[in-house]
This record gives structure tokens, C-alpha cells and sequence, in this order.
């Protein structure tokens, strides 16, 4: 069913970008603070996560599970979105990596993530680094 006139139906699916965006915004924050608990909410159970072309990790606790095992091997991680575009169901965002191992100096990396959404939860999450 059409909403009401033409602008209230733009208004309503930029709210829904928007939240979108939010959605990817918090769940990036959460990687960055470490607070692995905290992703569930934001994964839908059937997550398809491709780390690389060559790995692809299905479902929500594998996908937790490999995030903490990538994160705790880095003295620090901290992801900065520098740009985020939401078409329909899919949210990208171009990122800036600030990474460090142990006894290392940090390293700066550019990614780009593509975050297929489910209602309001990441359905397929696909990340290059550069």
C-alpha cells in the first residue's frame, strides 16, 4: 500500500536508510569496543560473512567467534567509517583501519564492507582491505 503523497513515502524511506545506517554505525562500534556479546542482536541468525574471496562463514556464533579470534590477535583495532551509502536493503561503507599486533607500530589500511540487511539485522557482511 502507497503512503499518503509522494513526500511522506520519501521522508519514510529516508528514516528507513537512515536507521539502516545506524544499524552498521553501532554494530562497527561494538566491533571496535570490543563488546562481542553485544553483536547477537545486530546478526541475523543465518549471517553469511566473506572475510576474503576465499572465506565465507555462515551463521551468527561463527561469525562472533571468528571476529573475537581476528580481534584479539591485533594489540589494537579501531575501524573508521569514512563513508556510508544505503540503497534498498544494503548499506556500504568505505573504511579506514587503524591496526596494531603486538610489538608492532600501527598500520593504517583502507576496506570496504557491503552489509546486506534483514529487517534490521546483517544478513551478509562482505569486506575487502586494501
Amino acid at each position: 500500500m502507497m503512503g499518503m503523497d509522494p513526500v511522506h513515502d520519501h521522508a519514510l524511506n529516508g528514516i528507513e536508510r537512515l536507521e539502516l545506517e545506524l544499524v552498521v554505525r553501532d554494530f562497527t562500534s561494538l566491533l571496535n569496543s570490543r563488546c562481542f556479546d553485544e553483536l547477537t542482536a545486530f546478526l541475523h541468525p543465518d549471517v553469511e560473512y566473506r572475510p576474503s574471496l576465499r572465506a565465507t562463514v555462515r551463521g551468527r556464533s561463527a561469525v562472533i567467534a571468528l571476529c573475537e579470534e581476528i580481534h584479539h590477535s591485533f594489540d589494537e583495532w579501531c575501524t573508521s567509517l569514512l563513508n556510508v551509502a544505503v540503497t534498498e536493503d544494503v548499506v556500504l561503507a568505505e573504511q579506514a583501519l587503524r591496526l596494531r599486533l603486538p610489538g608492532e607500530q600501527e598500520r593504517w589500511i583502507m576496506g570496504f564492507a557491503s552489509f546486506r540487511m534483514h529487517g534490521f539485522q546483517i544478513s551478509a557482511w562482505h569486506q575487502v582491505h586494501a
